[in-house]
């Protein structure tokens, strides 16, 4: 449910009832792929790395689908993402040969690459030792705030419950509990 969920929010499926608003619009079928890249991106709980390109390649993916100007300064982008989340000397190293901590860290780079208004994470540290967990949170709310990217996690733990301005805990569908503050609607 929660993947579903994230996917709606982010345009990748189509809701069966009801519609899904960004800015006060909502997003139609047919222009659900005019979302991703800019105003939206994802942080997998797969990394979804093309086994046969770099890092480096990996990262830059998201500007080789948008053709987003300049590929000097997409490179440039990628760099100083990877050297922040402490990967500079794995640009040019195959996924298979990082770690499982090291994957998400170039899967956040990935994700702000383009500079989205809105972060969808989905279990980004559900596979990781306590170690690599606590490392890709940081990464991602150091990330986020300095970018000025908002942020949404969904997960089974609670790695970012201490960390984050809003909790909502969803059971059966149902709000269950809600910690903090912050702006949300959630209608059907």
């Amino acid at each position: 449910g929660k993947t579903s969920f994230l996917h709606i929010l982010g345009g990748i499926l189509a809701p069966t009832g009801g519609r899904v608003l960004w800015d006060g619009r909502a997003i139609a079928a047919s222009g659900r792929h005019t979302l991703r890249g800019k105003t939206v991106s994802f942080v997998f709980q797969k990394h979804c790395f093309l086994p046969e390109l770099t890092v480096l390649e990996n990262v830059l993916l998201p500007w080789r689908i948008a053709g987003a100007g300049s590929l000097r300064a997409a490179r440039v982008r990628v760099r100083e993402l990877l050297s922040f989340a402490g990967l500079s000397n794995r640009e040019n190293y195959a996924p298979n040969n990082l770690s499982g901590g090291e994957l998400q860290r170039a899967a956040v780079a990935r994700a702000l690459l383009l500079r989205p208004k809105f972060l969808l994470a989905d279990e980004p540290t559900g596979s990781l030792d306590n170690g690599a967990e606590i490392c890709v949170r940081d990464l991602l709310l150091s990330l986020c705030r300095s970018e000025g990217t908002g942020l949404l996690v969904v997960s089974h733990g609670n790695a970012f419950d201490r960390s984050v301005d809003r909790v909502i805990i969803l059971k059966n569908g149902e709000i269950e509990d809600e910690k903090g503050n912050g702006g949300c609607e959630i209608s059907s």
